[in-house]
């Protein structure tokens, strides 16, 4: 027989009991959420069950007679949506199986098996790309698509899937797993004194697995990482689902709709755009600086940022660079030499966040749009700013009031000379004050014919421009 959080999981069920109201959609909070009014025990009759794509509305109606101890739930469907299929898309690679780090001697040679047979598999398929500075877009382009390809075969091959989501448990144990199976044995043979004793053990290593992985995640959490404690600890904005309206608009309820306005808002395609310009097409030295010491060093440096459609992160992209460096290099070098940029790396995923603070959350600008761009085509865009900006502080050709982007810079600096200009002039019996200006959409309101001819001026190599 099966236990009842057991089905509410295979099935996805959302679940609110009298204690917690419903408001929208709650997660399932477990058997201690079950007690109806005044009763010490547990009870599943005050308990109700939906799909995520359903809104229910429910309420008590009390003082009507029922026999028991118990209430009886007045409900109805406010809305059905689709019925949402459990996804089971992977989204990701584990591939902590490669590595020797932290694992004991026994286990080492067996790990250093599974590391070369991947690394074997991957020399195996990206033996036919080849690159030099002879090399067309049509190349470049082919062989992005084939170094991601095999990069992806490798993993599906040798590495262990992922399919995270929102209800996924990052803390879950292989202990976790025989407590639950000792319990659901116990459940079967109706054997409740041990069911019980199994519970507790399973809460207990429950309690321990949580406070050991959040307290690996505080040693190991580096730059960015330490405030993600401030992100878990404060509330957040469920905007699941917000329908929206554009300003003087129609309020959009589908989601294509929303999906086509966000779009409109956040990536304007009606931009005023200078004459093409054929000087500057060819030429340029850029690209002879692209070494494997540069990029290598970018790659390190870069952080654990969210993959792209190629579901690769900077974890696994190192594990491959140091394996086949040749590779990377070529293909930076390549682009940066042609001035192209392969078409699979501008397709990015795209994240819509909230923006904290806002009076109306049925507004398109109260939200903001992430795209999820592939890793390696970072780096290869990572690459080219460096280049830029240390010509750019060679030539001393930035203004000495600029500080974004700039190494040993940043904007505190800005903030300390403005402190001591403010002092300097209370020195001075004088009054200060600050303008600040903010540009609504800068980026995407660049005019990109104009931007070539301002970097051309300040004596940027060609092959960096294009």
């Amino acid at each position: 027989m099966e236990s009842l959080d057991y089905k509410v999981e295979k099935c996805d069920l959302l679940g609110g009991s009298d204690r917690e109201p419903w408001v929208g959609h709650m997660e399932f909070r477990g058997r201690d959420s079950r007690a109806g009014p005044g009763v010490n025990g547990t009870s599943i009759i005050d308990l109700t069950l939906s799909t995520p794509a359903m809104s229910l509305n429910w309420s008590l109606l009390e003082g009507e007679a029922t026999g028991s101890d118990h209430e009886v739930i007045l409900w109805e469907i406010i809305e059905e949506g689709e019925k949402a299929e459990r996804s089971t898309a992977v989204t990701g690679w584990d591939i902590s199986s490669w590595s020797t780090r932290g694992k004991p001697e026994k286990e080492r040679k067996e790990v250093e098996r599974k590391a070369e047979q991947a690394r074997a598999t991957f020399n195996q398929l990206t033996r036919h790309i080849s690159l030099n500075d002879e090399s067309t877009e049509d190349k470049i382009e082919e062989s992005a698509i084939a170094l991601r390809t095999a990069m992806t075969e490798t993993l599906e091959w040798h590495a262990k899937q992922r399919c995270w989501c929102t209800r996924s448990k990052r803390w879950w144990t292989d202990e976790l797993r025989d407590l639950r199976k000792i319990l659901g044995r116990s459940r079967r043979k109706w054997d409740w004194e041990a069911a019980q004793a199994a519970k507790r053990n399973q809460r207990r290593e429950i309690r321990r697995a949580k406070k050991k992985c959040w307290n690996t995640f505080l040693q190991k959490a580096k730059g960015k990482e330490v405030w993600a404690a401030t992100r878990y600890t404060t509330p957040r904005l469920d905007k699941t689902g917000q329908a929206l309206r554009v300003e003087g608009g129609p309020l959009l309820d589908s989601s294509e709709a929303r999906e086509e306005a966000l779009i409109e808002a956040h990536f304007p395609t009606n931009l005023r755009l200078g004459e093409e310009s054929e000087e500057g097409k060819e030429g340029g030295e850029g690209y002879k600086q692209v070494d494997e010491e540069l990029v290598g060093a970018l790659l390190r440096k870069a952080s654990s940022t969210a993959p792209g459609e190629d579901r690769i992160s900077t974890d696994i992209l190192k594990v491959f660079w140091s394996w086949e460096r040749h590779l990377f290099v070529g293909l930076t070098r390549a682009c940066i030499r042609v001035g192209y940029h392969p078409a699979l790396w501008k397709t990015a995923r795209g994240v819509v966040i909230p923006k904290a603070n806002k009076p109306d959350y049925l507004q398109v600008r109260a939200y903001r749009v992430i795209s999820l761009l592939d890793v390696i085509g970072k780096l290869v865009e990572r690459t080219a700013a460096y280049l830029i900006a240390d010509h750019l502080e060679r030539s001393k050709g930035l203004h000495k009031g600029q500080y974004r982007c700039r190494k040993r810079r940043a904007t505190v600096d800005a903030v300390a000379v403005l402190m001591n200009r403010t002092e300097q002039a209370w020195e001075r019996k004088k009054v200060a004050g600050t303008l600040l200006m903010d540009v609504q959409a800068a980026f995407n309101n660049t005019d990109s014919q104009l931007l070539r001819k301002r970097i051309a001026a300040l004596g940027i190599q060609q092959d960096l421009i294009r």
